[in-house]
């Protein structure tokens, strides 16, 4: 199997991704344990689980330059697909602790029945025929269709909702700080979700490639920094 130079920029660029994004989970946690705040723990979690599309590039990357053979197509699928309802489900949760508590027990089972739902159909049909979740375009492409379009969308939806309602009830605020962070989640679903789907179309040509990975990192650093900003933002934005 030939590993084109395009294969390995697409590679190095997915793990710089999802080394960022462990080490902003590290952090979420870390506060968690100081602070016993939940929603620094969910939160950290949801970056994390954001990254796994990503995964599966890496790793066949990997092999591919060690064996000559990346990842299969089912195993393909299954690490970039089944870990993407846990972490909307972690964000649900977040997100309705946060603002919509009294509703928390309606909203969260319906993302619950969907991921499932999702899971089901997924491990059905990488056992029984893998073509119909998508296909792989060489060593680290992958072309998704059929449930998996649907359930994406659903996924985009959701996070621009969600931004939006957290972002309109945090520009009330006096805080500006807080007001700050409204906005960047918006900014960031935006700009996640933006980023996702080009990363999906374009991937021959490298310049878009790595600006499309550049928004796509600028996204999770606007998520982290919407529950925890750094001083040097603070200090930028906000006037002392």
């Amino acid at each position: 199997m030939n590993v084109t130079s395009i294969d390995i920029l697409n590679g190095i660029l997915s793990m710089i991704f999802i080394v960022i994004c462990i080490i902003v989970c590290i952090i979420l946690i870390k506060i968690y344990v100081e602070t016993r705040k939940k929603e620094y723990i969910l939160v950290g979690l949801t970056i994390l689980i954001f990254s796994t599309p990503w995964w599966p590039s890496v790793i066949s990357l990997i092999l591919a330059l060690l064996t000559n053979k990346g990842l299969t197509p089912e195993l393909y699928f299954f690490i970039g697909n089944f870990f993407t309802p846990f972490g909307i489900i972690c964000w649900i949760i977040a997100f309705t602790d946060l603002m919509y508590k009294k509703y928390q027990k309606i909203i969260i089972p319906v993302y619950i029945i969907i991921g499932l739902s999702f899971e089901i159909l997924l491990i059905y049909y990488i056992i029984e025929d893998p073509s119909v979740i998508g296909e792989l375009n060489g060593i680290v492409d992958v072309q998704y269709k059929s449930f998996v379009l649907i359930y994406l969308l659903i996924l985009a939806v959701t996070l621009i909702i969600t931004g939006i309602l957290f972002a309109k009830e945090t520009m009330k605020s006096d805080d500006p700080e807080v007001r700050w962070r409204g906005l960047f989640l918006l900014i960031a679903f935006i700009l996640f979700n933006i980023s996702a789907v080009l990363d999906a179309g374009i991937a021959t040509n490298a310049i878009y490639l790595i600006i499309i990975r550049i928004l796509l990192i600028s996204s999770m650093f606007l998520f982290y920094s919407s529950f925890n900003m750094p001083k040097f933002l603070k200090r930028l934005l906000i006037a002392q």
